[in-house]
């Protein structure tokens, strides 16, 4: 579990990191100082909290499929997770990167972000599933 805790820091770095460019945006923008609670907001900060949203929606289900994966899966089988918080990493990159783009330019990201983490799931529910079976 440690190892996986520690791997996991990278997906809560992509997470603070979204936060905080929310955070500063706001803190420099007049029309956005108020949070999006008070005002409308401008299109920047539309997308900065739409990033925020998904990146937070993304960690969640990575966090959770890599402590279940390292829970469930054979101890040779653990070096999934560092391979999967390095593909969050970069498919938050590609993302954000994509975003202003729509969808198909930032679909690339998303996958890289979302399928490791359904593998892991899969994988780990096929691992209990195993080791429920009789014989």
């Amino acid at each position: 579990m440690a190892l996986t805790l520690r791997w996991d820091a990278l997906v809560l770095l992509c997470l603070v990191i979204a936060v905080g460019n929310l955070a500063r945006h706001r803190f420099f923008t007049p029309a956005d100082i108020d949070g999006s609670g008070l005002t409308a907001g401008t299109d920047r900060a539309r997308i900065f909290q739409a990033v925020l949203q998904n990146t937070l929606e993304q960690a969640v289900i990575a966090v959770l499929a890599h402590l279940l994966w390292t829970a469930a899966a054979p101890a040779g089988w653990h070096g999934a997770v560092p391979a999967a918080a390095l593909l969050f990493v970069a498919g938050r990159i590609f993302f954000v990167a994509g975003y202003a783009g729509g969808a198909p330019a930032r679909a690339f990201g998303f996958a890289l972000t979302f399928y490791p983490s359904v593998l892991l799931t899969l994988g780990a529910i096929g691992c209990i599933l195993r080791d429920r079976m009789p014989g």
